[in-house]
Order: C-alpha cells, then sequence, then structure tokens
C-alpha cells in the first residue's frame, strides 16, 4: 500500500529546502522564461518518419532563441541520439550530422556531417531507421530513454481510436520532447539539492479532467524492481511535482504558465491548483491500482494546492507500448 503521509512528510521536505535555496532558482528559472518568451525560437522545420524522434535539452533549446542564424535539434532512435539536425533561420534549410555509435549500436555504417536532409544521403538514412527494427543489446542502450520516447509518442497521438490514453498530451518546447530540469536530484529518492545540475522531468504533460487541465509531472521507468516500487517513483515525481508547483507559484510564475500552456492566470494567492503527480512503470498490481484509482483520491497537501498520485501501468512488446491500466476514472 502506498503511504500518503510518508510522501506528505516527503513533500513538506522538498518544500523546506526550496525555500531554502529560493534565491538561486527562482532568479535562474526567471532568466530562461524571459529567453523563451522574448526570443524567436526556431519550431521544427522537418519531419521526423517511422520511430525517429526530435528531442531538445534545455541549454540548446535556450541556444536555439539567442541564435540568430541556426537552430540544433538532437535525433533519436529507440532512446539513442542518431544525428544532430541544423536548420538555418534564413532559408530552412536543414542538414544532419550522424553519430559515430551508429554502426554498434543498429548497423548503420554510413557517417555524413552536415549532410542536406532531403537529399538522397538523408532519404537513405531515414528509409533505414523507418524499417530498422531490430534491438541489439550490447550494453550501450539506456532502456529508460527508450520506454520514455515510447511514451511520448504514445501520448503524442492525436485523438483518434489509436491514441490509448485520449486526455493526456505532452507539453512540448519549440515543437520537440524534452525533459522540464529541476534543481533536485531525486532517484535515489532522497531530494538532494543541486542547482543547475538537477534532474529533469521525464515528461511534462497537460491532463484533462472534466473541463478542466492540470499539469502532469510523469516519472518513468523502464522495469519494476524492490528499490524502484511504485511508492518511491511516486515519491520521484512528487519531488519534481513540489518545484513546478513553486516555479507557477514564483515571481515568474505567469511566464511559466503561459510556456506551459495555460490559458487562465493562476491568481496568488490562490487555493486549489492541483497537479498530477504520476509514475508510469510495467505491470503495476492490481492492489496499487485500485488505491490510487479509488473514488476518495490521494493526495499530498503543498500548503492551499495539492499533488494528486496517479499512475501508468504498460508492457512493452517489439518496441510498442500497450497501456494496461491507470489510475483516472474514465
Amino acid at each position: 500500500m502506498i503511504d500518503v503521509k510518508k510522501l506528505q512528510d516527503h513533500a513538506n521536505n522538498v518544500l523546506r529546502i526550496l525555500r531554502d535555496n529560493k534565491s538561486e532558482w527562482e532568479e535562474r528559472y526567471a532568466k530562461y522564461a524571459d529567453i523563451f518568451l522574448s526570443a524567436s525560437a526556431s519550431s521544427l522545420q522537418f519531419r521526423c518518419p517511422g520511430e525517429l524522434f526530435a528531442y531538445l535539452n534545455f541549454s540548446t533549446a535556450q541556444k536555439n532563441c539567442t541564435n540568430k542564424t541556426t537552430a540544433k535539434y538532437f535525433l533519436r532512435y529507440q532512446g539513442q541520439n542518431v544525428a544532430d539536425i541544423e536548420v538555418t533561420k534564413k532559408d530552412s534549410k536543414v542538414t544532419f550530422t550522424t553519430y559515430n555509435t551508429n554502426d554498434s549500436n543498429f548497423e548503420y555504417s554510413t557517417n555524413v556531417k552536415k549532410a542536406d536532409w532531403r537529399s538522397n544521403i538523408g532519404t537513405q538514412f531515414r528509409k533505414f531507421f523507418a524499417t530498422y527494427k531490430k534491438r541489439i543489446d550490447n550494453g550501450r542502450h539506456n532502456e529508460e530513454h527508450r520506454i520514455q520516447n515510447l511514451l511520448f509518442r504514445e501520448l503524442s497521438k492525436k485523438i483518434g481510436i489509436d491514441k490509448q490514453l485520449r486526455y493526456i498530451q505532452p507539453i512540448k518546447l519549440q515543437n520537440c520532447f524534452f525533459e522540464m530540469p529541476t534543481p533536485f536530484k531525486a532517484s535515489d529518492h532522497t531530494p538532494t539539492y543541486r542547482g543547475k545540475n538537477g534532474g529533469g522531468v521525464d515528461i511534462l504533460a497537460c491532463v484533462r479532467h472534466g473541463n478542466s487541465t492540470r499539469l502532469g509531472v510523469i516519472e518513468v521507468k523502464d522495469e519494476t524492481k524492490p528499490n524502484e516500487n511504485i511508492e518511491l517513483v511516486i515519491n520521484q515525481a512528487v519531488t519534481y511535482a513540489c518545484f513546478i508547483r513553486e516555479l507557477l507559484r514564483s515571481k515568474s510564475g505567469d511566464k511559466w504558465q503561459e510556456l506551459f500552456g495555460y490559458t487562465k492566470p493562476i491568481t496568488v494567492p490562490s487555493s486549489g491548483l492541483i497537479i498530477d503527480a504520476i509514475a508510469a512503470m510495467p505491470n503495476i498490481s492490481e492492489d496499487d491500482i485500485k488505491q490510487l484509482a479509488s473514488t476518495k483520491r490521494l493526495r499530498v497537501a503543498v500548503e492551499d494546492d495539492y499533488l494528486e498520485l496517479h499512475c501508468i501501468s504498460f508492457c512493452e512488446n517489439n518496441n510498442q507500448l500497450n497501456i494496461l491500466r491507470h489510475s483516472w476514472a474514465r
């Protein structure tokens, strides 16, 4: 059973650490928001067919805003970077540079540097990864990244018969998958303030609840094991969700509300802001799902706001993700 009191104590501790270090992170994230809102960022100017996936880290996204000539993206396959993409802002020309590790990871041996994305070699590159289904287990693959990408792709589907979770859409940055950085290292389940070197939210999403929409902080795991059971994974999601809540209540909160897609501003002070803290992992037990899906919702208070606890249970087969159960009443 998930111990809500323990998670409440954990959230209180995270909030205390955030308040103790507020002068550092509040100024830094205010500058981030100003960069994203005041500069002209280039949105994706190319298509990623098949299993190829455009990704941005936070520092590159900032550079895309301040660089007047080019924008850069990372192209992933099965959670691994396979190419760097560069877009010239003036004429939208797209070039790509492949990674040397593609040969050992995926048996793709052609290396190019700043080749035209629309050239024959670009077509061959895309065709190779569109038809390549084999997974090579050589110890270099990050399974969590692979599962994270599969879940992001599933959530990114438009409303339709193929979309398994129709009320969740991931938040994108410059139309790309990204990990929202936080000032915490939470992977060992004990929050440690790390400033600029903190961990990131695996997937930040919009979750529809009836006529309203909440933010969802999704922590993704590729397996269920004793040192990463559902309570510990939710513990990590609560750490990051506490920070997102504080960010929305900070002096740049209105700017982050805009960046996260809020259509109505959150008034400060105010009560009733709810953020979903979500564990996404394989084969969650029926007892845990029933507890989280109960009509009496499990919530952790953060002053007058709340973090509501949720889960997504899935299985993966042949690079396809199947959602088995979840905790939202639908």
